[in-house]
């Protein structure tokens, strides 16, 4: 995925995970940010810099680190995850919520709805950036609902982890069995033929040789 055109703003807070992740370096310990910083009980460091507490950068510094990113880039994911998460949950919270996703790399986060959003959330969407997406296929309850009746058929064939992707509002199942057997057992489940099953309903079934570790679901328990 592309990342954005515009390098996000030089802060105090990101020179200093650039710093730190150069020389290994503590970050609470930049010169920027020693001046915030407290040494409390059991030499925990506390303070806050440009709106962040010593944790997280410490926190943000081992994802610069990690990803291979630059401060400035995980300092501004940061700042939109602050600004997607109050959406979300309020949003997950309404009648016909369908998913959302946080947008990654200059990715466009969005939430969305069976039929259409509240108008405080659709509200508060848009003052966060957020895109709306209306009257999709399925809310989340009922994929969520969907995703027991597929792994209960689909682990009938063998090891199968059941999941839904509410990124794409789609279910997917990993399974050690045939595929065609998984598919064929799932959609007389759904009261589909095999051939339709990922047209009529939102389900995904790819086959992984070995054991899988067991069978489980993550939605719909």
């Amino acid at each position: 995925m592309a990342r954005p055109t515009t390098a996000p703003p030089s802060t105090a807070a990101s020179r200093a995970i650039d710093w730190a992740v150069e020389t290994g370096e503590p970050v609470e310990t930049h010169p920027e940010v020693a001046p915030f910083v407290t040494v409390v009980g059991d030499d925990v460091p506390k303070g806050q810099v440009d709106g962040f507490s010593v944790a997280e950068l410490q926190d943000l510094t081992a994802a610069a680190e990690q990803f291979d990113e630059t401060g400035a880039e995980v300092v501004a994911q940061a700042h939109r995850e602050r600004g997607y998460l109050p959406v979300y949950e309020g949003a997950s919270r309404s009648d016909g919520f369908a998913g959302g996703e946080l947008g990654y790399d200059g990715g466009q986060s969005w939430i969305g709805f069976s039929g259409q959003a509240p108008p405080e959330v659709a509200s508060a969407a848009k003052g966060a950036g957020i895109e709306v997406r209306e009257d999709l296929p399925r809310s989340q309850a009922e994929l969520e609902a969907l995703v027991t009746t597929v792994h209960r058929a689909a682990s009938a064939k063998g090891d199968a982890v059941t999941y839904l992707d509410e990124s794409t509002s789609r279910i997917q199942v990993i399974t050690n069995a045939p595929e065609a057997d998984v598919r064929a057992a799932v959609a007389t489940a759904l009261s589909t033929s095999a051939d339709r099953l990922s047209t009529d309903f939102p389900v995904d079934v790819t086959r992984r040789g070995g054991p899988l570790g067991g069978t489980e679901h993550e939605a719909g328990e």
